[in-house]
């Protein structure tokens, strides 16, 4: 996926500075209307480790603008849920 969208946009980073990396809601206007649908919701935990797995699509105006698979992995301390790592695919819309 990744070569296809480089060679549609040969300047498409390789890598992300999260050093300068904005929020995602900080990309949006404040006159767009953000919506998240996510579907395909799994869960597995044995009370102390979890993983969160879902399919999401992200829409802008009504509009779907990106969508794709994310998985989190989270560690229960103290009582409370912590996110430990999360990943995620993206397929833009044209």
């Amino acid at each position: 996926m990744l070569e296809l969208k480089r060679k549609e946009k040969p300047n498409y980073p390789h890598a992300v500075d999260f050093g300068k990396f904005r929020a995602p809601v900080a990309m949006i206007s404040d006159s767009e209307n953000l919506e998240e649908k996510i579907w395909n919701v799994e869960v597995a935990t044995d009370g102390y480790l979890a993983s969160v797995h879902f399919d999401y699509s992200d829409h802008v105006n009504g509009k779907k603008r990106a969508w794709g698979t994310e998985s989190w992995n989270l560690i229960k301390v103290n009582k409370e849920w912590k996110i430990t790592s999360v990943a995620f695919t993206v397929t833009e819309s044209d």
